[in-house]
């Protein structure tokens, strides 16, 4: 409705994992070994589409920093040390040993292929230290997935399942995107062995990959509300636990004499959010940033849209508009007057010729049709609600919300400036960069309404 609504932030974040490479630094990178370098075009459509596999590689890899370096080299800006590497065409990936030794890598420009090759090249010590993915069993369970301070995304897989092995080096690079202060858990359980947890949750197959979104503070029964799929879960365990008894009825005992025992029960319920998407890093970590309110890219930098709600335009501009309705008529001294919209006349059955008048649009105005302001700040977090998005963001709104009304607009202004001067400073720890982004968006958007509805 508003173009003037255009969210974007003038710096962002970035922490790029994949290392980018001079002649001079590739020497010394080169003779340390355990090298991958991708020598690239800007203006190359292979390399283009190669970029998120590639940086999703280097986040897989994150935490063997120190065992091996995932980097690359603008070919466009150092044409001559591509031409003597006798690089002829783009993109070319190639693994260094040393200084000296290299081997170009042949295989599938491909998050997994990339992954077992690099893997094969390190031998022992990536098989002994990596992993990112924290692996579930029924004695911790209830201490990881059931703790309502996390936030877990849970992979029910098996060892036999062929979409289950593609899917493991997407889980891998989405864990390596997320830093453990961000209390967001990339978690896998196998399925078929702990199957008395799989029963009591929605997996017709595998993999199936569950969200279990942390509950904060103050909003235990809104996400209880919000969430849509706990009572399909209920009535899910219902028919699962009658099951088991009608089973448990028909064979009273087991080979040694024992009545058989009912499944372990785990701590309560959790609201949980099913994933549907294709289980590659991109639809996973655009599901875990709508679900978290992180808002991360695959290279760990910020998303400019951090906070931002699409469809929410309307409501922010009915609570601006009312607000500074009721400020002026403060200001004046005189009773707060609602114009309500404009009835639509009625033919009653009879057939007539609009005039030109009559068909034209009426000019905008932002204050018609505006309810009171304790209806219209209602009405904004309750479309919040409905769009089910992380507390953080809800919170945020509506700790901007009540400063407006408290201490007015010259207070969000200043607020905007302070929160720019902190981004651009980049001096903040990595897990607190997308609250800032997030209350720096969400102000600008106050701002820009409220500047835009003053005018009338």
């Amino acid at each position: 409705m508003l173009s003037v609504l255009i969210l974007c932030i003038s710096s962002i974040f970035s922490h790029n994992r994949v290392v980018d490479l001079t002649p001079e630094t590739f020497i010394e990178e080169a003779q340390k070994g355990n090298l991958l370098v991708k020598f690239y075009s800007t203006n190359c459509r292979h390399c283009k589409n190669l970029a998120p596999e590639y940086q999703a590689l280097a986040n897989v890899f994150r935490r063997m920093e120190n065992n091996v370096t995932i980097a690359e080299i603008n070919c466009n800006t150092h044409e001559s040390f591509c031409d003597n590497e006798g690089i002829e065409g783009y993109p070319i990936i190639r693994w260094y040993s040393n200084s000296t030794s290299h081997e170009d890598y042949n295989g599938r420009r491909k998050l997994d292929s990339l992954q077992k090759y690099v893997g094969e090249k390190l031998g022992k010590v990536y098989r002994d230290e990596f992993t990112e993915i924290v692996q579930i069993t029924d004695e911790n369970f209830d201490d990881i997935v059931m703790d309502p301070k996390k936030n877990v995304l849970l992979a029910f897989t098996a060892p036999w399942c062929t979409h289950c092995r593609k899917m493991k080096p997407h889980l891998e690079a989405l864990a390596g995107v997320f830093y453990p202060k961000e209390n967001i858990v990339i978690a896998q359980m196998d399925g078929d062995k702990y199957s008395d947890i799989t029963d009591q949750y929605p997996v017709p197959g595998f993999p199936t990959l569950l969200f279990f979104p942390a509950v904060y503070e103050g909003d235990e029964e809104r996400m209880r509300m919000l969430n849509e799929t706990l009572s399909e879960q209920e009535e899910f365990l219902k028919t699962i636990e009658q099951k088991k008894e009608k089973k448990i009825q028909k064979k009273p005992n087991t080979t040694d004499g024992k009545s058989e025992q009912p499944a372990k029960k785990f701590k309560g319920f959790r609201e949980i959010v099913v994933f549907k998407g294709k289980p590659e890093i991109g639809s996973l970590l655009t599901f875990v940033n709508k679900h978290t309110g992180i808002y991360r890219k695959p290279d760990n930098s910020i998303l400019q849209s951090a906070g931002t709600v699409k469809g929410t335009e309307d409501e922010m501009l009915q609570f601006i508009a009312a607000f500074i309705r009721r400020s002026r008529a403060q200001k004046k001294g005189e009773e707060e007057v609602i114009v309500p919209l404009p009835e639509k006349k009625s033919s009653n059955g009879t057939k007539h010729n609009q005039t030109e008048t009559e068909n034209a649009q009426p000019d905008f105005d932002p204050f018609v049709g505006v309810p009171m302001l304790e209806e219209t700040e209602s009405n904004f977090l309750n479309s919040l609600n409905y769009r089910v998005y992380p507390s953080n963001v809800y919170q945020t709104y509506q700790r901007y919300m009540t400063a407006l009304k408290e201490r007015g607009i010259d207070f969000l202004v200043s607020e905007q400036a302070r929160l720019k001067k902190i981004i651009d400073s980049n001096s903040v720890a990595q897990h607190l960069q997308s609250q800032l982004v997030i209350r720096y968006n969400v102000i600008k958007m106050m701002v820009s309404i409220y500047r835009t509805v003053d005018k009338f």
